[in-house]
């Protein structure tokens, strides 16, 4: 009786043995639910990330709507980074020229260096640099830089390197707004408050077109 016994326990050993083998087979072979939830693409973005800011579909108060030699306060709303007045006696075009990214601040996130251009009818074509950071989830704008008419002081770049602004500004000596002579380069830092110019401009020769 008890060698009986001992053969029942083994046999039932054996089987759940068994059991439990094939338990583990079909485990591993289902889809199982991740434990540990894996970051969604975008997920390393903070909420208040600069970059998710949509600037080529977003409302600006560009400096060429001035009123007593101040921005008038007149906003201006692109999509797919232009605008167009409808307004026949009051003609407006506006539009998004580049935008770049960087830390100005120095607080560890971004800000964004936008290149706006405006015409107003006339054969003036300005150009003008906006400054946005981020402030409680919301860009705002912390500096404007002045631009001009092509070779008279127009925009020819705008990054932000090394917590430096670097403006490219467009110079001629005394020739037509067409044709820029120079491009003179000006690094900017912030101070908390504002921006100021660092060092001394360099200038180089512009391009000229072939």
């Amino acid at each position: 009786m008890a060698r009986s016994k001992r053969g029942s326990g083994k046999r039932i050993a054996v089987v759940m043995l068994a059991i439990g083998l094939a338990g583990g087979w079909w485990l591993a072979h289902q889809e199982m639910p991740d434990l540990i939830k894996k970051p969604s693409p975008g997920a390393h973005q903070a909420e208040g990330d600069i970059r998710r800011v949509d600037f080529r579909n977003f409302s600006y108060t560009p400096a060429c709507l001035m009123a007593d030699g101040e921005p008038s306060g007149a906003s201006l709303t692109v999509h797919n980074g232009t605008y167009r007045s409808e307004q026949e006696d009051n003609p407006i075009q506006f539009g998004i020229l580049s935008i770049q990214y960087g830390d100005l601040t120095g607080d560890g996130h971004d800000e964004a260096a936008v290149v706006t251009h405006c015409n107003l009818g006339g054969t003036g074509q300005f150009t003008e640099g906006m400054v946005y950071s981020m402030q409680a989830g919301k860009p705002l704008l912390i500096s404007r830089v002045e631009g001009g008419d092509r070779a008279y002081g127009g925009i020819a770049g705008l990054s932000i390197t090394d917590g430096r602004l670097i403006v490219e500004r467009f110079e001629t000596d005394d020739g037509p707004s067409c044709c820029p002579m120079y491009i003179d380069t000006t690094l900017m830092r912030w101070d908390g408050t504002q921006l100021k110019g660092e060092g001394a401009i360099t200038r180089r020769a512009a391009p000229t077109e072939k």
